[in-house]
């Protein structure tokens, strides 16, 4: 029935992807086709390494600020892309000095990274193997900038439909496949982000 069917419509997105007893299928949203496209070229361009280079607006005497919940000092950083969030072991009410940052340093959290996918209707993160870490995060100084080095494993891209309201659910409630795609990676992040001395 389809052996004249052309190259040209083989590649339309309105197509059948094949037959099941006789049913012809129905082929996956375009859109859903798009993203494991995008996350597997992201991947084959990135096989080894990824280097992140971001400056913040704000100085790191700025940025820190006092600490106000016992245990821990949280100093953000959001600039081109960059989310990432460090946190520094301190006593409620005290100012940490950038002297003793690298002694009083936790850990790190990375949320987001500027990875440059995008695709219709579908939100992407690079993914840490662990939600936080604390090995490898390096602090320097040059004449004009304070610098946070951060070397650190990512091991998949997570993409996530926005288009379809079965795929707006909690996170902890099963959603439909078409809903997410993940690309596994074995990438070393080198990351280096600038606080600007003012």
């Amino acid at each position: 029935m389809f052996k004249k069917m052309t190259l040209a419509a083989l590649g339309a997105v309105t197509l059948l992807t094949g037959c099941k007893d006789g049913v012809l299928l129905p082929q996956m949203d375009s859109d859903y086709v798009q993203a494991q496209k995008a996350t597997a070229k992201w991947a084959l361009e990135h096989p080894a390494s990824w280097s992140v280079n971001a400056t913040e607006q704000l100085s790191l005497e700025q940025a820190l600020g006092e600490c106000r919940e016992p245990g821990v000092l949280p100093l953000s950083f959001n600039a081109q892309g960059v989310k990432t969030t460090l946190y520094f072991k301190c006593s409620m009410g005290e100012k940490l000095t950038l002297a003793n940052l690298p002694a009083r340093f936790a850990y790190a959290v990375i949320d987001e990274l500027p990875h440059g996918i995008e695709t219709p209707n579908w939100n992407y993160r690079i993914l840490t193997p662990a939600s936080s870490f604390s090995e490898s995060v390096y602090f320097d100084q040059s004449a004009t900038t304070r610098r946070v080095r951060i070397k650190t494993p990512l091991y998949a891209i997570s993409g996530t439909s926005n288009k379809m309201p079965e795929c707006l659910t909690p996170a902890d409630a099963p959603a439909k496949k078409e809903c997410y795609v993940t690309q596994e990676i074995a990438v070393e992040l080198n990351m280096i982000l600038d606080y600007p001395i003012k």
